[in-house]
């Protein structure tokens, strides 16, 4: 449970900076690899999960597998990393994926709590 609510907060964080730098197609795209990679090879999960494989053989291993990654995506290796957290990075990417945009959330509550929902959302949508 606290490992979940962790990868979320992650997640929140990492969208939060791609949308800051304009970059969440290219971290999109990158978590929706890291998920489809990590869940096609038991070898890089097991590596993964396994407390006894240092730190700095997941770093190297997870740099050559990701090598052409957003910086962001680099950056949130290295935190996980340096954070004892990286056995996280597949449920970050997964939750990433899942996450609304912070973008579209502030339309979405405006609609929902106005009370001229037709004329308000039509203002906001122009």
């Amino acid at each position: 449970m606290a490992g979940a609510r962790a990868a979320i907060r992650y997640a929140k964080a990492v969208l939060s900076l791609a949308t800051d730098q304009k970059a969440t197609d290219s971290v999109n795209k990158d978590m929706k690899q890291i998920v489809k990679t990590i869940a096609e090879s038991d070898d890089l999960r097991e590596m993964l999960q396994n407390p006894l494989v240092r730190s700095s053989v997941k770093e190297s291993v997870l740099n050559q597998v990701f090598k052409n990654t957003n910086s962001i995506t680099g950056s949130l290796v290295n935190i996980l990393i340096t954070n004892k957290r990286i056995a996280l990075l597949e449920n970050v990417a997964s939750k990433y994926n899942q996450t609304p945009s912070p973008v579209i959330s502030p339309v979405l509550r405006i609609c929902v709590n106005a009370e001229d929902l037709p004329s308000k959302c039509a203002r906001i949508a122009a």
